[in-house]
């Protein structure tokens, strides 16, 4: 089985909360879901977790509109994807982000959905 790693994982969240705020985009859930499934299928846990670390941030930034909410996940998608390709292991940049704080992957898959949140949060406070 394999289980989705923790930087895809932060980006499929962020893609949940575009997904779960417009339609208008053309972006709907199930389309989102649909791009993952086949290689995630046997991981029976990122869908709910994707969907509860949504909620979380729509729920955190309720002071947004509906295209702040879509122009900050888009960003964010931008600055993790950013931060994976800028991240070597020797660097000291690497060593801030790759730690406890910021990880690329997790052992245990049940707490992808809270590491994420942290994710974000830390990506947030970058910003």
């Amino acid at each position: 089985m394999k289980y989705m790693n923790q930087r895809v994982f932060d980006a499929f969240a962020l893609r949940t909360v575009i997904a779960k705020v417009t339609n208008e985009t053309g972006i709907n859930y199930s389309n989102v879901i649909s791009e993952y499934m086949e290689t995630y299928e046997g991981d029976t846990l990122f869908l709910s977790q994707a969907s509860m670390v949504a909620d979380q941030l729509i729920k955190n930034w309720s002071n947004l509109n509906v295209t702040q909410k879509v122009t900050l996940s888009q960003n964010l998608i931008q600055v993790r994807a950013s931060l994976d390709d800028e991240m070597s292991k020797r660097s000291s940049f690497s060593k801030i982000f790759a730690g406890p704080a910021l990880i690329k992957s997790h052992l245990n898959p049940e707490y992808r959905a809270s590491q994420s949140i942290k994710n974000i949060d830390q990506m947030l406070d970058a910003l």
